[in-house]
Order: C-alpha cells, then sequence, then structure tokens
C-alpha cells in the first residue's frame, strides 16, 4: 500500500470509531503518526523480502560462476589433450613406415604415450 491508502485507512477507521469524527484533541497528529508507522514497517518488510531475493541472486550467480569456471577448465583441458593428439598423429603420418611396427615399438619411438588409467 502506498502511504496515502494507509493514512485514509486509519483515518477512516478512526472517524467511523469515535461519535465526533475526527474533532479530538491530538486525533488527526495521532492518526499520522500511526499510519507513518504502519509505513514505515511495512516498507521494512518488503526491505527484507528485496535483502532475501538480493541474497538468493548472489548465491545463484556465486554458483552459475564456479560451474563456469569448472567448465572453463574443463575445456582448456581437453584442447589440451586434443592438440597432443592431433600431434602425435601428424607426428605418425609423417613418418614413412616401411613395415609395420608393434605397439612396443610405436611407444619406443615415441609415437604411443604410456597412459595408465
Amino acid at each position: 500500500m502506498i502511504y496515502k491508502e494507509i493514512l485514509d485507512m486509519v483515518s477512516d477507521s478512526a472517524y467511523n470509531k469515535f461519535i465526533h469524527g475526527l474533532d479530538y484533541d491530538g486525533l488527526k497528529s495521532t492518526i499520522v503518526e500511526c499510519a507513518t508507522k504502519i509505513y514505515i514497517a511495512q516498507m521494512q518488510l518488503e526491505k527484507e523480502k528485496l535483502q532475501e531475493e538480493y541474497d538468493d541472486l548472489c548465491e545463484g550467480h556465486d554458483k552459475l560462476s564456479y560451474e563456469w569456471a569448472k567448465l572453463k577448465k574443463e575445456n582448456r583441458e581437453l584442447h589440451k589433450k586434443y592438440n597432443e593428439l592431433f600431434e602425435d598423429f601428424n607426428k605418425i603420418n609423417s613418418e614413412p613406415l616401411l613395415r609395420k611396427m608393434t605397439i612396443a615399438e610405436l611407444k619406443e619411438r615415441g609415437f604411443l604415450r604410456n597412459e595408465s588409467k
């Protein structure tokens, strides 16, 4: 609610509850004070709600940033592995083969890497 709606609500309630309406000493200033306190309380609740939403967004951003960093690292590692394999492929293709070599010979000459799993 906007402040005017709150003030009208408090004012109308006071007018309907008292015999002389709003013609009491200090009633008008009390109505304004009451409406102001309600408005401030409402704004405080709205602030807390927005803070929770902001915190959730920050947490989500942090998670996405972390996942993005992991994916970038994984991509770099895969790109590096791809380049190594491509280099090995080019090395093998540039070497003329006069006869079929065994896997041991290929490893010995550096065409295959010893990869342990």
